[in-house]
């Protein structure tokens, strides 16, 4: 089974964004991509398709949270 990894870095916030997610399955990395339109920079690739999902969603969590401290911090 293969872990997720993130493919780029730069996130803009959106506020109150639900984002619609695409999962497809990718011949050059043998592996589930979730990708979603609200936070392009953003995938997640994984061994299935639901682990490609969620994984996709702990990152725009994640995402969210850091800036949420950073705009706290100014």
């Amino acid at each position: 089974m293969s872990v997720g990894r993130t493919t780029a870095m730069a996130v803009e916030t959106i506020p109150n964004a639900r984002p619609q997610y695409s999962v497809r399955y990718s011949d050059e990395d043998n592996e589930w991509l979730a990708t979603t339109p609200t936070y392009p920079s953003l995938s997640w690739l994984a061994g299935t398709p639901e682990e490609a999902l969620a994984g996709l969603q702990r990152l725009i969590d994640e995402a969210r949270s850091e800036i949420a401290r950073e705009q706290a911090a100014h």
